[in-house]
């Protein structure tokens, strides 16, 4: 692909950012881990694009490597998962094949190369070869061309369009999700994995809360239940204004127990 595709991709994006009411600022706020490995996919595709060696196919793997890498470290954007999946199948066919397989047709459609100048034999530069009987996967190489810019593009490239599109317009919306480290994986694992028996049983107060009470059954009524009511006399009784005052119990010592003799 070339640069111009990745900024079409881009402006698409941005566009669509600003349609659903996105800002410029929230992408430089956004939180992107390992961004080494982003800077060497780089550099190493632009080294293929402008040169011309036998080792071109290993630094072509050497940059999806990298791309695939970024990707896989920064799954908490939205969109990244599509920019993985078509880096992946241009990684898998350029493995199968150790070049990226071309479609003879697809030069010519793309007005690369002429029918004659096919039918002579061309040869092509790069990471890329002409796809023959051999190619294996040749259906996953550069088979669509794109006319305007001269160049032949591959189902993973498509979706990596498509993904880098969207990735530009949930960055402006803030779109991320949660990213967990491997201790908060381990921990996650840990509380699902719980014995239920050994989780302590709730409290009285949790027990009366959670679960109702159980109706009172009453047994049917029978007359040997039943006693004689109580009779309440009608008016109560008065008592005097003054409250009574308890007599003090005398000393027995205070006066002779006899009486005295006249």
């Amino acid at each position: 692909m070339t640069i111009w595709i990745l900024i079409l991709a881009v402006i698409i994006g941005l566009v669509a950012g600003v349609i659903r009411r996105g800002d410029f600022p929230t992408i430089l706020n956004t939180q992107i881990y390992h961004p080494e490995f982003l800077v060497s996919s780089a550099i190493c595709a632009f080294f293929v694009s402008v040169t011309d060696i036998d080792s071109d196919g290993v630094i072509a793997f050497v940059a999806l490597v990298g791309a695939f890498a970024f990707t896989i470290m920064n799954l908490h954007l939205v969109g990244m998962v599509i920019l993985s999946i078509g880096l992946a199948l241009n990684l898998f066919v350029l493995i199968l094949n150790f070049e990226t397989p071309v479609r003879p047709n697809a030069l010519v459609e793309a007005e690369i190369v002429t029918a004659a100048e096919l039918e002579r034999g061309v040869t092509i530069s790069g990471h890329v070869e002409l796809a023959d009987d051999d190619s294996v996967l040749d259906f996953l190489g550069d088979t669509f061309p794109i006319r305007w810019s001269e160049q032949v593009v591959s189902i993973g490239d498509l979706i990596f369009l498509v993904g880098l599109a969207n990735v530009t317009g949930n960055l402006m919306l803030g779109n991320q999700r949660r990213r967990y480290t491997y201790g908060q994986f381990l921990q996650s694992d840990e509380s699902t994995d719980a014995d239920p028996e050994d989780e302590e049983p709730p409290s009285e107060f949790e027990m009366d809360l959670d679960t109702p009470e159980s109706p009172t059954v009453y047994p049917e009524a029978h007359d040997e239940y039943y006693e004689s009511p109580t009779v309440y006399p009608e008016s109560a009784p008065v008592y005097p204004e003054s409250a009574p005052t308890a007599q003090q119990p005398q000393d027995p010592w205070s006066e002779p127990p006899w009486n005295p003799s006249p």
